[in-house]
């Protein structure tokens, strides 16, 4: 097994705890909550298919479920009293903006790469105060990303 279906299997774990959970008995009941197809959602939480980052959004703001341990599995499951917060805003921006920097370098990094560059720029905007004047991809981001992709 490779890292990427590794972490496609431990991604779809926590999807299963979480809609456990929250009390959801079938994947069917939270595929409709969500509003996707029961195949699609049965693939994820099977490690059979990554999220997309719309899913992900959707899936954490509905279930009140932390970015960084769905993900990851570090910190807790869930967020804390302000799920739809400055900090959500945040992470939707860095998601889009490592996609938009993927796609205009031709960068290809697995899905765990992905997680981990996302969680790693989420965590040190955190700490910067500042961090909605400074929401561009810097020259540091971009090697670490250029590093990770080989």
């Amino acid at each position: 097994m490779n890292q990427e279906e590794d972490f496609m299997i431990q991604l779809g774990h926590r999807l299963k705890k979480v809609r456990k959970a929250r009390g959801y008995k079938s994947r069917e009941d939270l595929a409709v909550k969500i509003g996707i197809h029961l195949s699609t959602y049965g693939n994820y939480e099977r490690g059979k298919r990554i999220p997309d980052a719309v899913f992900i959004e959707k899936f954490c703001a509905t279930l009140h479920v932390n970015h960084i341990w769905l993900f990851t599995g570090r910190g807790g499951m869930a967020l804390p009293d302000n799920p739809m917060g400055l900090e959500t805003k945040l992470l939707e921006c860095i998601m889009e903006k490592v996609e938009e920097y993927m796609e205009q370098t031709k960068s290809i990094l697995t899905s765990q790469k992905k997680a981990e560059v996302i969680s790693i720029l989420y965590e040190e905007a955190l700490e910067n105060q500042n961090w909605q004047d400074e929401l561009g991809i810097d020259s540091k981001t971009k090697r670490f990303i250029k590093l990770l992709a080989g």
